[in-house]
């Protein structure tokens, strides 16, 4: 393939980002939502886009989509010479929401510290090679509770980049929420890329 999935979604994305900084013009201060896509994620294969709104001067309410088309985690390689022992191979889809605040009064941009959450409900196969077994249908629902600051420049009055650290902790559970299957603290961050409308 010349293109990878992540390469053609990006170019698109700033594509779209260059021709709405041309075509638009409008002061900063009037600049109160924000559409954008976490790098980081998109280098991962979260492809999911966040919308932010100011609510006020000091604070903004963040909705993003979480959308991974595929996703392979797999373990139990003792060497280089050796297949895997088990591979997952699904996708995902979900939602998110963060509530920031900002300080100094500039909302949706400048410094912000809030809450994020997630969730992101993910089905495909778990295959056991170590035992040889056929692969199963597998689905987890992934759930995630942080901590998020961050600091949003808007460049040309259009071009948001923003910058975000967040700690916090992250559970997995069997769909029918019956059985908590695991329980991790993680810390992370991303880098957002968009347009200020």
């Amino acid at each position: 393939m010349l293109f990878s999935r992540k390469t053609l979604f990006l170019s698109f994305f700033l594509a779209f980002v260059i021709f709405s900084v041309i075509s638009h013009t409008a002061s900063a201060s009037q600049l109160k939502n924000n559409l954008m896509v976490n790098l980081l994620g998109v280098a991962t294969g979260n492809y999911g886009p966040e919308y932010e709104i100011a609510l006020g001067n000091h604070f903004g309410l963040g909705i993003r989509a979480n959308i991974i088309p595929i996703w392979e985690a797999k373990g139990g390689k003792s060497s280089s010479d050796d297949d895997y022992d088990w591979i997952y191979s699904v996708s995902g889809y979900g939602a998110g929401i963060s509530g920031r605040f900002y300080p100094f009064g500039a909302a949706p941009k400048g410094f912000h510290l809030g809450p994020r959450f997630d969730f992101i409900g993910f089905s495909g196969t778990y295959e056991d090679r170590a035992h040889n077994e056929a692969p199963v249908d597998t689905n987890v629902l992934i759930g995630t509770a942080h901590l998020e600051a961050g600091y949003k420049f808007i460049i040309a009055q259009r071009v948001v980049l923003g910058l975000f650290v967040n700690g916090g902790y992250v559970t997995a559970q069997a769909p029918d929420a019956s059985e908590l299957l695991a329980l991790a603290y993680i810390v992370g961050g991303g880098i957002y890329l968009g347009i200020a409308f």
